[in-house]
């Protein structure tokens, strides 16, 4: 089975100061990784919209990416993992 790949533009993302990660995790605060986590999904699908007919999938196929990209105050202020799939599965014939 052939594997097709799709390589996007970069995504700038500079580095967090030191003084704002998490002490325990060393992970930025979810506000600071917010915009880029909605950059990097809307590229994905930018991506996955652009190629999607030479990777063998029908035009009617969508990419559904499931993240909760909001600020919540009970959140530890860590980045949640997005989940990303297609609708479906699997290639149609």
């Amino acid at each position: 089975m052939p594997l097709f790949v799709a390589i996007g533009e970069p995504i700038v993302v500079p580095q967090c100061p030191e003084d704002k990660l998490d002490k325990k995790s060393g992970m930025p605060p979810r506000e600071m990784a917010t915009p880029f986590l909605k950059q990097y999904a809307a590229a994905l699908e930018t991506l996955f919209e652009t190629h999607k007919a030479q990777a063998g999938y029908p035009a009617s196929r969508k990419l559904l990416i499931e993240a909760d990209f909001s600020v919540k105050e009970q959140d530890s202020g860590q980045v949640d993992e997005a989940f990303v799939k297609t609708k479906g599965g699997k290639k149609e014939d």
